[in-house]
């Protein structure tokens, strides 16, 4: 009997000891710190960023550069240093222009200006530059010269004239307002030309011819004018308007 009741006090201490050891291993299941999961890793928001940042640039001003007032430098620059220039030769008169002309060109003129100074009233007037015959206040006919090359201008419109006749306005230039039809003799076709421009021209300007008229030696007068011309320059005296010759 006694030996029953120790087995069953060693069952019974078993039993308590296997609870105590279970009791204590849940209570050490307790302590022990929660195992902690790991952790996924996420990965940032780049375009929240990106927008973020953008917003941060618009705000922010950029500096104004502003350009240094600019002040141009003068450069001195040397001239170089001309040689004086010869003194210009003075403009050939026209009456020396007539009477050193050839012999061809003496005649167109004469016979040009004969047939000019027919009409009645007229008066030649030889000035530094042209011959120029007048009706009173009106010109006529005013001629000059260039190397060969006779120059008729005539009181006529250029739209009257024949094309043929090649004419030039001269309009623009002050000395040809009142001849401003210009026709260079160079030949004898040129010669008939400007004599039927002459003519023309008389009608124009309601001039009647001189029954009476003689033709006359105008390179013989011409070399009168330039002897007394060159008599008044060796004494000083100059004018613009070196004679004058009248047909009535």
């Amino acid at each position: 009997m006694e030996a029953r009741r120790k087995v069953a006090s060693i069952e019974e201490f078993i039993i308590s000891l296997q609870a105590e050891v279970i009791e204590e291993a849940a209570v050490a299941e307790e302590v022990v710190a929660p195992v902690e999961q790991p952790v996924e890793y996420v990965a940032p928001i780049v375009e929240e960023v990106i927008e973020e940042a953008a917003i941060v640039e618009e705000a922010v001003e950029e500096p104004v550069y502003e350009e240094p007032a600019y002040e141009p430098v003068e450069e001195i620059v040397e001239q170089p240093v001309e040689a004086p220039k010869p003194p210009r030769a003075p403009a050939k008169a026209f009456d020396f222009k007539i009477v050193t002309a050839d012999e061809i060109t003496q005649d167109r003129y004469n016979e040009l200006k004969n047939c000019a100074m027919q009409y009645k009233k007229l008066k030649s007037r030889v000035s530094k530059k042209f011959d120029s015959i007048n009706s009173g206040r009106t010109q006529f006919v005013k001629f000059g010269l260039a190397g060969r090359t006779l120059k008729v201008y005539l009181n006529l419109k250029l739209e009257d004239t024949d094309p043929k006749f090649h004419c030039k306005d001269q309009s623009f230039k002050k000395p040809y307002v009142q001849v401003p039809v210009l026709i260079r003799v160079k030949s004898g076709r040129a010669v008939k030309y400007a004599k039927r421009l002459i003519a023309q021209c008389a009608d124009y300007v309601a001039l009647k011819p001189n029954p009476k008229y003689v033709p006359q030696d105008y390179i013989l007068q011409m070399e009168e004018i330039y002897k007394a011309n060159q008599e008044k320059e060796a004494a000083g005296i100059v004018e613009d308007e070196a004679a004058v010759t009248e047909e009535e």
